[in-house]
Formats: structure tokens, sequence, C-alpha cells
């Protein structure tokens, strides 16, 4: 409900969906033609499973269809049996001794087959599921909350969201909610310092890396995650599950020697059957091993196997990356940048040096002039996307912590001192009130409170002040009395909350007959 309606309506289209199951709040989305929607309530929901007829399905029927990025610009579905997901799941489930006493927070998108195993598999068990709500999905304060209230044991997500819970409880000095013994990550790189920041947070913990593309049923390995090796280069992709193989192939499908690399090959009851209405896609993908007559699945990784047994992933022989958990096929993107009349030709590629903190970057060539304006770009655009240059400086301008200089305004950069970490987790306040003139190093270092620290471990940049998730920075003007700080005449300036600086907004000096009273004695 929440994807661009273009992007939605392509995939209920091309799935032939002829029945949504929604909510009241979503029937006024714009729907496909001939979709019907059937919004579900708790009222309606009992009366509804009643009528349902009872039918009879197999293993090799089709139980449901994901799609992924594609390479021709649109996604394109992978098919999957029964027998794939439930073959999973059984073996998760036994593997880790999955119970009706679990309960798992579900943080992973419908579109994404982790939630797969969050519906199904703990169900299956006979566990319950904690879900968030939306507007704290991505708010790790909130996930702390319904962890400590439901007694969370057992998650199951990108490596990128247990890192942002780790972060929030580090920076806080929160203690762990208590109960959790087993952590599943799978669908991105795992960062080699975090599983021991888990285990500082959780000793007795369980720690465990799986993967698998989407044809392969959810996952299709793992590899329990205890001493990481700092001679590493990555976490190891591990072992195959239960009736599942892999195999590192030539390009004559003959099996490489240990530590030599080459074309990972997926086998096993956990294959797709195919890309949905995609039949030469499928051909392409899906193989039959001349000598041995088993089906495999070329994933596209490059990997080798390590002496003990188990396989390491080293990237791709595609052009597809994995941005934070979501498989991206950048051929797709760049078919869709082609679409548009102003580009002549489109490259994307991932940047960034640690993989798990990448993102994309799109090179383009016009094609023939560039037009400063929007006449090119069609009507309505994408749902989302601004399009109109005085809206977009509007919707600029109201971001927090983000405004560009006024017409004539004078940027001053600021004494920037390098940030002291331990000042940041136990954040300190030092306050002096003086009459006489101050140096401008001094007042830099007075406000470099403002200034956004960056730690080794966290993606992103933090304040030291509260705001949420210490990611945000706060808007802050200041007005400086004349000849009170060297080299800066007295006005009112806009703090640039990025850079360190000082942007002179007004020279006004009449601000004290709108001081409040309680302040007077400060502003004297």
């Amino acid at each position: 409900a929440h994807l661009p309606a273009a992007r939605r309506n392509e995939l209920l289209t091309d799935g032939e969906a002829r029945l949504a199951l929604t909510q009241p709040k979503f029937e006024t989305l714009e729907w496909p033609d001939g979709t019907l929607r059937l919004a579900i309530t708790e009222e309606n929901l009992a009366r509804e499973e009643a009528s349902v007829a009872k039918t009879s399905k197999g293993p090799e029927d089709l139980a449901y269809v994901l799609y992924t990025s594609g390479s021709t610009g649109r996604p394109k579905g992978v098919m999957l049996p029964h027998r794939g997901p439930v073959n999973t799941i059984l073996d998760v489930n036994r593997r880790f001794s999955v119970t009706e006493k679990d309960r798992a927070l579900c943080l992973s998108a419908l579109n994404f087959d982790l939630s797969v195993y969050d519906v199904f598999g703990v169900l299956a068990a006979g566990g319950a599921l904690v879900i968030p709500e939306h507007a704290g999905l991505r708010d790790p304060a909130h996930w702390r909350s319904l962890m400590a209230e439901h007694r969370v044991t057992l998650w199951n997500s990108v490596p990128a969201l247990k890192q942002m819970l780790v972060d929030h409880l580090e920076s806080r000095g929160e203690a762990a909610p208590p109960g959790m013994r087993l952590v599943m990550m799978s669908g991105d790189w795992i960062p080699l310092g975090l599983p021991g920041r888990i285990r500082s947070l959780w000793p007795e913990i369980t720690i465990t890396g799986l993967g698998g593309p989407t044809e392969t049923s959810i996952w299709n390995n793992h590899y329990l995650i205890e001493n990481v090796d700092p001679d590493w280069k990555s976490i190891p992709y591990g072992k195959p599950l239960a009736n599942q193989s892999l195999h590192v192939l030539d390009t004559n499908l003959e099996p490489r020697p240990v530590w030599v690399p080459g074309d990972l090959y997926i086998g096993g009851l956990g294959l797709a059957k195919g890309y949905w209405r995609d039949p030469e896609k499928t051909e392409e993908r899906f193989i039959t091993h001349p000598v041995t007559g088993e089906r495999l699945y070329k994933s596209g990784d490059l990997a080798r196997y390590l002496p003990d047994g188990n396989l390491e992933i080293l990237g791709r022989s595609d052009f597809q990356v994995k941005i934070r958990g979501h498989r991206i096929e950048l051929k797709e993107i760049e078919a869709v940048l082609a679409e548009h009349p102003g580009v002549k030709e489109a490259v994307v590629t991932a940047i960034g040096g640690e993989r798990d903190l990448q993102s994309l970057a799109a090179y383009i060539v016009p094609a023939g002039a560039g037009q400063p304006a929007n006449e090119a770009l069609e009507p309505g655009g994408q749902e989302g996307v601004i399009l109109d240059p005085a809206k977009r400086l509007e919707f600029k301008l109201g971001q927090p912590g983000l405004r560009p200089s006024a017409d004539g305004a004078v940027e001053i950069p600021m004494a920037a001192p390098e940030a002291d970490k331990a000042a940041w987790l136990a954040r300190q306040s030092y306050r002096q009130f003086r009459q006489s003139r101050i140096s401008r190093e001094a007042f830099g270092h007075f406000l470099s409170c403002l200034k956004p620290i960056h730690l080794e471990e966290s993606p992103l940049p933090k304040y030291r002040y509260p705001s949420g998730g210490s990611l945000y920075p706060v808007q802050c003007y200041l007005y400086i009395k004349p000849d009170r700080v060297e080299g800066l005449e007295g006005g009112v300036y806009y703090h640039h909350p990025v850079r360190h600086t000082l942007v002179l907004l007004s020279r006004r000096d009449d601000l004290g007959e709108r001081v409040f009273p309680g302040n007077a004695a400060v502003y004297e």
C-alpha cells in the first residue's frame, strides 16, 4: 500500500491478481481495473473465514509469488511452490528449537521473503508475532519497548536493523530487553563487529547468519556465528540447510577445489518453479546439470569453499547489489532512467567503502542540451517526486536542520575542534557568562556541542543533544551583540549543523526590545 501507485499497479497487473485483501483505509487507493477488494476488519474476519471453501493443495502447487528487481527495467515474479518454504521452515524450527514459547518481532515487509518465515514459521511452531505500530516500524526505541513488554525471544531481520537496535541501546546506556535467545540475520553482509556487540548486550544469545535468494525459498544456508576471526573479510556463508545443496562450479559446470573461486549454484527442495510468465528468464537461470541431472539455480554469486566445508561469498558476477537487505538489479534502474527523454545513457553503481554502508549513485549522459526547467518531464511525474522548481525549493527550505544561505548572507567558518566521543556518550554542560569580549575560537568551541559526531560503528552521524535517535540536527539561530565576539559583527546568525558554520541572516540590533523579561539579565 505504501509503494508508489504506478509500481503497485504494475505488480498487481503483472501478477494477474483478481482479489486484494486490504484494510478499509486503503480502499480509496488507485487499483487496477478488474481487481476486487476485500477490506478485512475484526468484525468481518470470522465471517469471511467461514465462507472460504476448503481446498486441497500439494507440494508442487504454487504457494506465493514474490517480485524482485529485474534487469529489463521491470520486476520479475518468483514462483514458489509449497514444498520449498515448508522444507525451510521445518528445518529452521527444528535446528533452532523454535516452539510455542517463542515471540518474534516482525520488522520485514510482506514483499520481502523474511516475512514468510515471520508469519508461517513462527506461527507453525505455535509462537506469537509482535507487530510494531506503522509509525514506529523503524524506531528502535519502539522496538525495545515492545521487546520488553512482550518478552521477545527471536529476532529475524537484515543486519542493518539489528545494528540500529544495538546502536540505540549502546548510545543511551540502556539495558537490553531480557529474554532474547536467538538472532537470525540475513539478506546482506553482516558487519564483522556486530556479533560481538550483540553478545555484550545478550551474553548467552545464539547468533546465526542465514542466506539465500528469493528463488531458493527464504534461505538455503546457515552459519552459527561464535568467535569472529580478526583476519576474516566477511562472515562465512556457511553450509546448506536440510534437503538443499550448494555447488561452486567453473564455466564447464565442474566442481572447483577448496579456496578456488567459482559460480555458486543452488539445488534441492527449495528451488522455485521459475519466473512468472517468463520462460526465457527461467531457462537462463534454472539449469539441469549435464552429468548429475540435478536442477540447479545460478545465483550470480561468486564463492569458494573453505577447508572446514563452509562457503565464503566473494561478490557478484552480474549487476545485482544488496543495499540494506534489498536485492537490486542495477540494470533495472538504468533502464528506467533511460526511459526519460532527457537521458541518452545511464550507468548505476554502488558507492561507499564498507559493504554494509553502501548506497547507489547514477551517472547519466544527457540527450542533447540540458533543460534547466521541467518541460521535458511528464506531467505529474512519479508519485512523491516534486517536479515544480519553486515547490521543490519550498520543500527543501522546510527540512529540519537544513537552510541554504539567504541572498547576501555571509558564510563565516567557525573553529571546529575534534568531537569527543566520551562527551557524547556522557553529555555534560559547561556554562559561563562573561561581559568581556571573547575570541572566535572560544565561541566556536562553545558551539561544538552542535557539531555532528562520526562513530566508526554507526553508518550515520550522531548529535550530542536529544533528538530522534540522535540522528537529526536541530535548527539553531543565534543573536550576537555587537563587539562581543572577535571577528563577528552583531546580528542574527543561523548555525549550519553539518558544516559547523555560521550564516549571517540579519544585522538588526533591535532584538533587545523583544527579549523575554525572564531572560533580560542574561541578555544584558
